[in-house]
Order: C-alpha cells, then sequence, then structure tokens
C-alpha cells in the first residue's frame, strides 16, 4: 500500500502538528484531501484556507468516497471513523507510516531529540534554502518564514502545474544557480524524528542529528537504556555513504556512541560530534536566548556543513533566526488598566514539558529579564510522565521562579492512563507559598490574571492546551 494509489485521502486527527503537514503535502501532489478533528483551532482553520475539506467531529460520512485514511497518534482504533473506513474496506495508514512513506522518495535527514529538535529542524531547513537546496521540511512546530505553517514545500510542488517533471526541474535548478558552489542534485527532505512509541523507525534517514537524550515518555519507554536502544535502531539505517550529527556533550549521546562504536554491525558512516569544544559553538551569533538555543545552532551547523553549505551562509542565516511558535515564544503584552504601557506584563510560551527543559528555559528567561519578577504558570502533560519523574519535577518547579503556578495535568487523548497523580499532589509535596495548585484551565486563567504585577514576566509552560490562555491575554503583540 503506498500513497501514490490513491487519490482521495482522508485525515482523522487533521488538527494536530503533524497530520496537518502530511495534509498539505498530499494537497499539493494534487489528491483531493480531507480531514477531520475535534475541535476548531487555528490549524483546522489555517487548512481550510488551503482549500482542504475540514469536518468538526468525528462520523463515518465524514469519509464520504475517500480511499485511504491517515490518522493521529491521539486517534484510538475505536474512533467511528476508523472503525467505518475498516467496515468498509478504506485502506489505513498511521501518520508515522505515512510520514515513513514520504521519506523514502526524498534524501531525508531525521532531526531527533529528546529537546530541541523542532527549533533545530527549522533551522536547518532555513540554513539549505538560504543555500538553494530547496528542501521539503516538515516539523512540529509553526514557522513565520514559511507562511506561519508547519510545512516547506520545494518549488517543485508550490509550482506543479509549470514544472510537472521533477528531473528536469532539479536539473533546470542546478544550470541557473548563481551560488558559488555545486548544490546536490539530490532532493532533501528535512523532518522532526518523533522517538515516541518508535514512530521515527518508520522513516528512511539518509542522515540522522540527534540533539540529545533523555528519559521521557514513561507509558513505553522503560528507562534511559531501553531509550537510547530506540535512537541506536534509528543511527542503524543511515546508509553507508549517509551520516550522523550526534551532541558529544549529553550523556545519552555519548551512550549512543559508545553503542555505535562497539556494535557489531558498525560500518562506515561518518559520525560528526558538535558540543563546547567545536569551534562553530563559540563563534556563532544568536538572536535566541538560551545556551540550548546554542547546541540546537551547533547541531544544524554541523550538518549543513557536512552537506557542504558554505559556513559565512551558515553563519547568516542562523544570526537572522528569531525563533518559531511555542518555542521560548516572546509573544506580547498583557495590557490593562491597571497597568501602563511601559509596564505591562510581557507574556512567553513555551513548549516545554520535561523536568530539565524547565530548568534550561527559565534559566535562560532569568538571564534575559534579570531584576524582573518571573512567574511561571506550567501544566504537566501526561499523567505517565507526571508520576514516573515526579521528583524531578517537584525539583525542577521549587526554585525556577518567584511565582509558579501549576495547573491540572493535561490527558492526552487516544491515551490509556492511570488518573492516580495530580498537579495537586506536585504543589504540596514542594510546601511552599509562591508554588499554588491553578486548578483547570478557567481557573488557572482568572489567578492569572489577578496576581500580575507591573513589569512581570509570565512565562506559559507545557505541551497541551495551556497555550489557549496565552492568545487571550495577549492583546498587543512585540
Amino acid at each position: 500500500m503506498t500513497l501514490n494509489h490513491y487519490q482521495k485521502i482522508h485525515c482523522v486527527g487533521i488538527g494536530g502538528i503533524g497530520v496537518s503537514a502530511i495534509a498539505q503535502f498530499l494537497l499539493a501532489q494534487g489528491k483531493e484531501i480531507s480531514g477531520s478533528d475535534v475541535a476548531e483551532t487555528e490549524i483546522t482553520q489555517f487548512l481550510r484556507a488551503q482549500g482542504i475539506k475540514v469536518f468538526i467531529g468525528h462520523a463515518e460520512a465524514n469519509l464520504h468516497d475517500s480511499e485511504l485514511i491517515i490518522y493521529s497518534d491521539a486517534v484510538p482504533a475505536d474512533n467511528p471513523e476508523r472503525i467505518a473506513a475498516h467496515k468498509r474496506g478504506i485502506a489505513e495508514l498511521s501518520y508515522a507510516q505515512a510520514l515513513g512513506q514520504i521519506s523514502r522518495n526524498f534524501k531525508t535527514i531525521v532531526v531527533t531529540g529528546t529537546h530541541g529538535k523542532s527549533t533545530t529542524t527549522v533551522m536547518l531547513g532555513l540554513i539549505l534554502e538560504t543555500a538553494g537546496f530547496d528542501p521539503l521540511v516538515m516539523v512540529g512546530t509553526r514557522v513565520p518564514q514559511w507562511g506561519n505553517s508547519n510545512l516547506r514545500l520545494p518549488a517543485i510542488l508550490r509550482h506543479r502545474e509549470e514544472n510537472r517533471d521533477v528531473s528536469n526541474f532539479a536539473q533546470q535548478n542546478l544550470e541557473t544557480s548563481h551560488f558559488p558552489f555545486q548544490i546536490p542534485d539530490s532532493r532533501f527532505f528535512i523532518v522532526e524524528g518523533d522517538d515516541y512509541r518508535d514512530h521515527f523507525l518508520e522513516l528512511s534517514p539518509y542522515a540522522v542529528v540527534v540533539t540529545n537524550i533523555e528519559y521521557d515518555h514513561p507509558d513505553y519507554f522503560r528507562n534511559l537504556d531501553h531509550t537510547v536502544e530506540s535512537f541506536k535502531n534509528l543511527v542503524e539505517k543511515v546508509p553507508e555513504d549517509g551520516f550522523i550529527v550526534v551532541n558529544e556533550d549529553d550523556r545519552g549521546c555519548q551512550q549512543l556512541f559508545d553503542q555505535m562504536v562497539h556494535s557489531p554491525s558498525r560500518t562506515t558512516r561518518r559520525v560528526m560530534p558538535y558540543g563546547r569544544k567545536n569551534e562553530i559553538f563559540g563563534i556563532l551569533n544568536l538572536q535566541v536566548p538560551g545556551e540550548f538555543n546554542r547546541y540546537n545552532a551547533a547541531a544544524a551547523a554541523t550538518c549543513a556543513l557536512e552537506l557542504g553549505v558554505p559556513r559565512d551562509i551558515v553563519e547568516r542565516t542562523l544570526a537572522e533566526f528569531r525563533g518559531v511558535w511555542r518555542r521560548f515564544e516572546i509573544v506580547g503584552q498583557f495590557q490593562d488598566l491597571r497597568f501602563k504601557i511601559q509596564d505591562s506584563p510581557t507574556i512567553i510560551s513555551d513548549y516545554g514539558h520535561h523536568p530539565s527543559a524547565i530548568k534550561a528555559t527559565m534559566k535562560a528567561v532569568r538571564k534575559l529579564y534579570y531584576g524582573r519578577r518571573l512567574v511561571l504558570v506550567y501544566q504537566p502533560h501526561q499523567h505517565s510522565r507526571t508520576k514516573r519523574l515526579f521528583s524531578e519535577f517537584v525539583e525542577a518547579l521549587k526554585d525556577v521562579a518567584d511565582f509558579v503556578i501549576v495547573s491540572e495535568i493535561y490527558a492526552v487523548k487516544g491515551r490509556m492512563e492511570d488518573h492516580d497523580v495530580s498537579s495537586r499532589n506536585i504543589v504540596e509535596k514542594i510546601g511552599r507559598a509562591n508554588v499554588i495548585y491553578g486548578g483547570g484551565l478557567k481557573q488557572t486563567d482568572k489567578l492569572v490574571r489577578n496576581m500580575m504585577q507591573p513589569g512581570d514576566v509570565v512565562i506559559f509552560m507545557g505541551a497541551g492546551d495551556i497555550d489557549l490562555l496565552v492568545r487571550d491575554l495577549v492583546i498587543a503583540r512585540l
């Protein structure tokens, strides 16, 4: 079963950041795309504007005459549309399987890791775009330079009516290029690789960039060793002429590197380490704050240089990079009659949902806004992660800001979890007056609005729906 065999494709869970990118890619190929999701969001509205028919709510009637459905990881087998597809003999692919099929048609570079993979993917995509590689890029965030989309299409798909033959178009690009170096004649696909449930093993990588490896996804991985084993299985898919970029300063990556060196199946594929000792790490001039972003940039730079991109293009593109959606995103200011404009609280949105990500991001916030009161509004993501990493969350949250509000845990749809842990347990364990329980989003919103003071910096953090509060709070965007 391949995507090329189907014209009418329906995406279940189309509002997800991953499935929405695939839907847009298939639309650009001339497919008839429809989709459904449980709620209207900015993403579903964006997809409608692209010409995709989006249904709110799941029902058998939504399938109409679809020949194939692609479903999100958040969509369970008992979803009415999946049940109907099975009953009617309609072919099915998971999001990971569909992404894997796409990767086989390109020279695919997989950017993966526990943290930083979205930002690194975008950085690398922008470098290759500036260098004239014209890559396809799919990423788990929205990018201002690409029309606030999570997808960058190569010109052959943006203008498919004018350029129907890929090979002729690629040759034309090479012949008319004004770049002072040879652009490879293979089309590149830069994709963010998801380690959850080994989804990235569906991909066919030419190269792999590993930003870091920590224990996460405790509802699937048993421990760090199990996690590293999954990454090892991915890098072993890299062909002999491919390469691997790995963070030599990260403990999990060091463990991965040791396993690669001593593996019986070791091949001649190149391993490109990066870290503090590398010259590129020290000379990068970045607008985005935080040491973690310096590591992200070093990963992207190391990969791009290995592909033959001139150093000046790498450095210039990274110097111009200003960040992406929900990755230390300085969204704007909260304006209220209580505050003078110059004293309005600054609002930041961040996707971080792991203890180490909380500490790294807040360290950068403290440095950037030194002397101002910091307020962290944190929404834990998944009961299983909160329960398994409970002590780490307590440690991460107790001294991280001047005031902390912990809203109730966000439960991921489609994942079976026990709910015998609450954010209230974290707050009680910390036992400090400046760390309080926020309850649900409505209650949290009310608490935040009432306790804000002039000059505050308020950081909303989490991988769930906490960002909904951010967009309601911000009136004047920076």
